[in-house]
């Protein structure tokens, strides 16, 4: 619904700017001008109202309300919807500084306010929608025949579910990046260094971070993928990966130290050479500043603990 709505404020606008930009009374810079400013206002509003989208998507997520997912997707929506309007509203304003400035052709100028305005206010009745609708599927739960255990159980993993700070601190991880991989097979050897892109992004509403790695070892094409989210539960950071050499799984789990802005978890690895018997792991995440971070991999063969994998990340 949202495409086909914004689609067509956009054509109709800008068909109604071309057919009707002649009129003396819309190159008028004080009308102008109010088109513009009423551009931002629903720009303001859009934006508004995607973030009460939103935060009802997820309250009927955390509630398991039967229309959760679409919730959802009208979340987004709105997002998208409070986009358009926001890059309309500024359109409209360019377009309203030139009239005023007298700059350009006035009547096609007040013409593209007119329509940075139409696509603007359509954006917030997406957004608008989307907030009403996602309220009511927040509000709709199966919980009047509910006993008080299964209440108090349902709140249980509500409370589970919740997103928190603690997975606030993964949005450090979002983006594009360039690894640097330093591999050490035998401590005695040069290490092997190669290069790689990395793309992150949140999973779930922002309760994971889900990280795809693409490289090469020993001349060979090379995939990764990781996960790593907050367990509320546990009250521990966890992380999966799995990679196009193997066919486990590496589970770990650690915390966050605040004041050396790092990870530090632990996990068990399969060892391929020692079939039946399982290997220490830690894996040590640095974040140097809001564009580069370091992941260190220690392995503990004979008691002994070595630093095996290091791969810097540089924001592209």
């Amino acid at each position: 619904m949202r495409p086909s709505v914004l689609n067509l404020a956009i054509a109709s606008a800008f068909a109604f700017a071309l057919v009707a930009g002649g009129a003396m009374a819309q190159s008028d810079p004080a009308a102008v001008s109010a088109e513009a400013a009423s551009a931002a206002a629903d720009a303001a509003q859009a934006e508004a109202l995607a973030d009460e989208a939103t935060s009802s998507a997820e309250a009927a997520y955390d509630a398991e309300a039967p229309d959760a997912n679409a919730a959802e997707k009208r979340a987004d929506a709105a997002d998208d919807a409070a986009d358009a309007a926001g890059n309309a509203a500024e359109l409209a304003e360019e377009a309203a500084e030139d009239v005023r400035e007298g700059d350009g052709d006035a009547d096609i100028k007040a013409g593209e306010a007119r329509a940075g305005a139409d696509v603007a206010s359509a954006g917030a009745a997406v957004a608008a929608d989307a907030a009403a609708r996602n309220t009511d599927a927040a509000s709709d739960t199966p919980t009047a025949d509910m006993s008080a255990e299964q209440k108090a159980t349902m709140e249980a993993w509500r409370d589970a579910g919740k997103v928190g700070p603690q997975h606030e601190r993964l949005a450090a991880f979002v983006g594009d990046w360039d690894a640097k991989v330093t591999m050490w097979m035998d401590p005695a050897q040069p290490p092997m260094e190669s290069t790689a892109p990395d793309s992150s992004a949140l999973m779930f509403g922002g309760r994971f971070v889900k990280s795809e790695f693409k490289g090469s070892f020993q001349g060979e094409p090379f995939e990764g993928v990781s996960t790593m989210g907050y367990d509320n539960v546990r009250g521990k950071y966890t992380s999966t990966w799995q990679d196009s050499m193997g066919t486990g799984t590496f589970l770990s789990m650690g915390d966050y130290d605040d004041a050396s802005r790092s990870y530090t978890l632990r996990g068990m690895m399969a060892d391929a050479m020692k079939p039946g018997e399982l290997m220490p792991v830690r894996v040590v995440i640095r974040i140097t500043d809001d564009d580069h971070h370091v992941m260190e991999q220690h392995e503990t063969r004979g008691g002994e603990e070595t630093r095996t994998l290091e791969i810097a990340y540089t924001r592209r």
